[in-house]
């Protein structure tokens, strides 16, 4: 989250509640705190915008816990959440990336 946050992105509270092998089916997840600079907000809005340092307790079923490290500490996940947009990540991906950046700098 802080590596997309760092971007610009904006990340919300419904983004982590999303199944990341399906982004449009929610997963059995509620926010029922957000903790942010010594403020409790019980049961937070979803179209809540994380920031830096937010901590969030939720409840929810098994399952749907085992997914949270993957949303939350892959950003490539994440983003695929937010915006539909799978990245590909592959060494193959990276070397062609980088093959026709450097292509695109010496034009």
């Amino acid at each position: 989250i802080s590596e997309l946050l760092a971007t610009g992105a904006t990340v919300a509270l419904a983004h982590l509640i999303k199944n990341p092998a399906n982004r449009e089916e929610r997963l059995a997840l509620v926010p029922l705190m957000l903790a942010r600079n010594n403020e409790q907000i019980l049961i937070p809005d979803l179209s809540t915008a994380l920031m830096e340092g937010d901590r969030i307790l939720l409840c929810g079923m098994p399952d749907a816990k085992s997914a949270l490290p993957n949303i939350l500490n892959n950003s490539k996940t994440l983003a695929y959440i937010i915006d539909g947009i799978e990245v590909p990540n592959s060494i193959v991906w990276r070397w062609f990336r980088k093959l026709t950046e450097s292509k695109s700098q010496t034009e």
